[in-house]
């Protein structure tokens, strides 16, 4: 059995059932990826719901847990803060009992004080009679010599008297340098 096929059709035709053709398969396969991609997303829909449902779901698990530790965190900061401040309060206390001490063993024999002010920035002024203005004069160079202190003001009015001379003297306390370890 033999066949034979013949194709009588013109170019013409042969090339529009070939263009049709063509056509028809792009066509095709325009609609199956359409058709894909509608499925794809089809699946990744609901698979993106779920997930977004879970990261929700472990970010409110987790918030408490976040509040938390900010909350910690920020009372360690505030505990810090305190602390620095009392370590300031205490390197920067003045041990003032001996420092008026030392003040009152500076003072001559014929210098009676009879008032000691402190005031702000260690400032402190010292008040009271001298029996001589070289009584008084030697005080004050005692003051000007003595390590704790830094500066020494003294108007000249406290010396214009010869005797029973009532002064006024301000003071600057500086802290000492402390001892180098050995």
């Amino acid at each position: 059995m033999l066949k034979i096929s013949l194709n009588l059709l013109p170019p013409q035709k042969k090339d529009a059932l070939r263009q049709g053709f063509l056509l028809a398969y792009v066509q095709t396969m325009v609609f199956l990826f359409f058709l894909v991609a509608v499925m794809v997303a089809a699946v990744l829909i609901p698979v993106r719901i779920m997930l977004k449902a879970d990261y929700d779901d472990i970010v409110r698990q987790t918030s408490p847990e976040k509040d938390e530790f900010a909350a910690a965190l920020a009372e360690i900061r505030d505990i810090n803060a305190f602390l620095k401040r009392i370590d300031g309060l205490q390197t920067s206390s003045v041990p003032w009992s001996a420092t008026l001490r030392s003040l009152t063993d500076l003072a001559p024999a014929g210098v009676h004080l009879e008032t000691l002010a402190v005031g702000a920035h260690s400032a402190i002024t010292l008040s009271g009679t001298a029996e001589t203005r070289d009584d008084l004069l030697t005080f004050e160079e005692r003051l000007k010599s003595a390590p704790f202190l830094s500066k020494v003001e003294s108007p000249l009015s406290n010396i214009l008297q010869k005797k029973n001379v009532k002064f006024e003297i301000q003071v600057t306390y500086r802290v000492p340098a402390e001892p180098a370890a050995k």
